[in-house]
């Protein structure tokens, strides 16, 4: 999308900027939720929304802006929904901030707090796609049932049924399994008693570090940052490639490093812990480094692959993003180098669990068991998915396998990090972008 805009007028050019600059953050939130919490796809709904906006840019300066980037941002997300026949996935931000903004005043009411989202989470997950969308709008976004209506195109005594019936199931979470969240949250479901112990037959197998050592959750597969820059800008600018958490401090990359927003993304929070386990785990010196880096940061971006693009497009020099969306990035055929800091980065993971009284138990079972068999794991290389299977000896794609040998892997205490998560965005909002 950027490409064109330079055709234009400057004049236009501004404004066009004025309003992506406006809007991008609320248009990726709509996505994502609809999306189900999915950042890469509400990515690619709020790139498709822009475009079309960019198209039809001389209808914009008299029609109503947000009604019109809401309706482009609906109709574009149900279409793809309607094409994947689903509209599966977690609100797990979204529930968070819905049910309790605000810091918790004591322990007691951290813990109640956290039992509070981790239910709702995983009753909205269990909810049919509309109703998910409709108490979302309700909840969330504050809206009437006149303007879900309105907003979705539905009748008022339609919604008013949906809304009903969203309700009065939140509380039945109807899920057995839990598949694919970060290993923090999963943390958090079993200190608030939503998942039970269950070891897989290969459990064993899969590294200590990769699991609940009671076996509330485990490891499918592993993932972790890198450094990735745009070949033709650290050329032209005479720069290496960044291979150490402080190479990002120079001034030479000052207004060209783009990197996720600890507000919106999980992604933000794998950076943290990475400075975190590579200063030694002194807070203090971590923080100290983040404030150092904001200097150089040109944009904080609402998801953890949001840089990429600009990456990609010579718009910023490095993104710091998860090594899936630099791979991707790469096969897409961006001229990108991608490295990874010296000091190390923290190993992060993506787990199953088991619902705590799931109503399909035996079935639930079998597909955890099938998770960790060998032919399941061969998939994550078999799709591309540019993740580290976590069974020893299934399949690793051959660029990860050479690229993970330039790695420096620190192990993240998942529990801590879910005791702590909340704490520690909170200082970087307050300490690190305060200016």
């Amino acid at each position: 999308m950027a490409r064109p805009l330079t055709t234009e007028p400057p004049a236009l050019l501004a404004n066009f900027e004025d309003l992506y600059r406006e809007f991008a953050g609320q248009v990726f939130a709509w996505a994502r939720r609809y999306a189900g919490g999915r950042t890469g796809w509400a990515e690619d709904v709020t790139h498709d929304v822009f475009l079309r906006a960019w198209r039809h840019r001389d209808e914009l300066r008299a029609a109503d802006v947000k009604s019109w980037l809401y309706r482009v941002t609906q109709n574009r997300a149900f279409t793809l929904l309607r094409r994947e026949g689903t509209m599966a996935g977690q609100l797990r931000r979204a529930v968070h901030l819905a049910w309790h903004g605000e810091a918790p005043a004591t322990p007691e009411d951290a813990l109640a707090g956290r039992r509070t989202t981790a239910t709702a989470t995983a009753a909205l997950q269990a909810l049919p796609g509309q109703e998910r969308v409709v108490l979302a709008l309700k909840i969330l976004d504050g809206l009437s049932q006149r303007e879900i209506a309105a907003l979705l195109s539905l009748s008022e005594g339609y919604v008013s049924k949906l809304v009903a019936r969203a309700t009065a199931e939140k509380n039945t979470p109807r899920a057995d399994v839990i598949w694919g969240a970060p290993g923090d949250g999963f943390a958090a479901a079993k200190e608030a008693g939503i998942i039970e112990a269950y070891r897989p037959p290969t459990w064993d197998q899969i590294p200590v570090e990769l699991k609940d050592k009671e076996a509330y959750y485990t490891a499918v597969a592993k993932n972790t940052l890198v450094f990735m820059s745009n070949a033709k800008l650290l050329k032209e600018k005479g720069l290496k490639p960044p291979t150490s958490w402080y190479d990002l401090l120079d001034p030479a990359y000052k207004g060209q490093i783009q990197t996720a927003d600890a507000r919106t993304s999980g992604t933000a929070l794998t950076r943290m812990l990475s400075i975190y386990y590579a200063f030694g785990k002194d807070e203090e010196k971590a923080f100290d480094y983040q404030k150092k880096l904001h200097k150089n940061v040109q944009v904080y971006t609402k998801s953890g692959g949001g840089c990429t693009v600009p990456a990609g497009l010579g718009q910023t020099t490095v993104c710091i993003a998860h090594m899936p969306d630099a791979m991707e990035a790469k096969k897409k055929g961006y001229d990108m180098v991608v490295t990874f800091p010296k000091e190390g980065v923290a190993a992060v993971i993506e787990a199953i669990a088991l619902v705590k009284g799931a109503k399909n138990r035996e079935q639930a079972t079998k597909f955890i068991d099938w998770t960790f068999s060998k032919d399941m794991q061969d998939l994550l290389d078999k799709n591309d998915v540019y993740m580290l299977p976590t069974l020893p000896g299934a399949s690793i794609d051959a660029s990860v396998q050479s690229l993970m040998k330039e790695a420096k892997l620190l192990p993240v205490d998942l529990e801590w990090v879910g005791k702590n998560r909340r704490r520690l965005v909170d200082r970087w909002v307050n300490e690190t972008i305060k200016d």
